[in-house]
């Protein structure tokens, strides 16, 4: 028994709950069902309803869509004559690489500027000068005050 009267609680304070929002609203925008009823009559006429279901809008009739760019079907046709480099034979390949490689010229030694040594080998510099400190005689080392013991009594 008590569920149910738990139940009926929670239904009737919802509903007392939107009849409350219903009743500011109208205080609020007195004029909102008119202007809500007007917003749902345009979007009634505006759309009108194809007898077609959704399915058959998109898979019938279907048509490829247009290229638009004007130089692509030009750089295509002109791919398509020559032969897919998966066909061509190794031979011919190699023939082909050689022929389209350029001839570089012999490398030339880079001229020096003056004084320098031609090594190959890691950057030698000299080591840096340390002066070890000057010897004196070190302060005699007071005795130091610990505050954390105890004072003699």
């Amino acid at each position: 028994m008590k569920p149910y009267i738990l139940l009926m609680m929670l239904l009737l304070s919802g509903l007392s709950a939107t009849k409350a929002q219903q009743r500011t609203r109208d205080k609020l925008f007195p004029s909102f069902q008119q202007d809500f009823s007007a917003l749902q009559q345009k979007e009634s006429k505006e759309a009108p309803k194809d007898p077609r279901t959704t399915r058959e809008q998109i898979f019938t009739n279907y048509r490829p869509q247009q290229n638009t760019r004007q130089g692509s079907t030009a750089t295509l046709r002109t791919n398509s004559t020559s032969k897919n480099p998966s066909d061509i034979n190794v031979e011919e390949a190699a023939k082909t690489l050689k022929a389209k490689q350029v001839n570089l010229p012999a490398p030339t030694a880079v001229p020096t500027q003056g004084n320098e040594s031609e090594s190959s080998g890691p950057l030698k510099t000299a080591a840096p000068v340390v002066t070890p400190p000057a010897k004196t005689a070190a302060p005699a080392a007071a005795p130091v005050k610990k505050s954390f013991e105890r004072k003699k009594q």
